[in-house]
């Protein structure tokens, strides 16, 4: 700090530009704490009780059972030797949630403690609409959903880590976000700028408000 501090003395011109680098920053920042977007996806459910998503019919909201929480996470590698590398990219999507939201997601090795599995490495159908993953959701007659999670062949852990963390956004119930820092922003970019994973306030609120506690 000391010879940033210098710096900004001995040459006045970089004055004005480090301002509005500060003032640029402090936007971002006012952004993510601010910013509104959809919040949680609206649903309806079709006669055998799987989602049908967006505007419908006598929609509501997508939320979990509370007696249901935590959501139980299980990862299904397509190919037995990403096995390692799906586990991975499945716990570190959980911890960003859990961290951010105060939800509490969890891992299981079983089918039969599992609410959601997760289909890691599906060999992609290039050009189709779900290419990069998406999620499914399904409701009994007594109101217990599960839900299957689809991640195509994804070839870097940093961008597999993102598709994933946007897909456990939808499972949760959360809606895309037009703000790019989010994790539910729609589109999935591999770039050094994109590195900044927020869940926004706004999106945080709805989750406590839907399920309780948060930060």
């Amino acid at each position: 700090m000391k010879d940033l501090w210098i710096s900004f003395k001995s040459r006045p011109a970089l004055v004005a530009a480090a301002l509005a680098c500060a003032v640029a920053a402090t936007l971002v920042v006012y952004a993510v704490l601010t910013h509104k977007e959809a919040g949680l996806m609206r649903v309806c459910w079709d006669p055998s009780g799987d989602a049908v998503y967006g505007a419908c019919s006598g929609s509501e909201d997508l939320v979990w059972l509370k007696k249901q929480l935590p959501i139980r996470v299980l990862v299904e590698p397509y190919h037995a030797d990403e096995a390692a590398r799906a586990d991975k990219a499945v716990r570190s999507a959980v911890a960003l949630w859990n961290q951010q939201t105060g939800l509490n997601l969890m891992t299981v090795v079983s089918r039969g403690n599992a609410d959601a599995v997760v289909r890691w490495g599906v060999p992609t159908v290039v050009g189709s609409s779900d290419e990069g993953g998406y999620v499914a959701h399904h409701k009994d007659v007594d109101g217990y959903m599960t839900a299957a999670v689809v991640i195509y062949y994804v070839a870097t852990d940093d961008m597999s880590h993102r598709v994933l963390t946007h897909e456990l956004g939808h499972l949760i119930g959360l809606a895309h976000d037009s703000f790019k820092a989010s994790p539910m922003y729609p589109v999935t970019e591999e770039k050094a700028s994109m590195t900044f994973e927020r869940v926004t306030d706004f999106d945080r609120s709805v989750l406590k408000a839907a399920y309780g506690g948060g930060q």
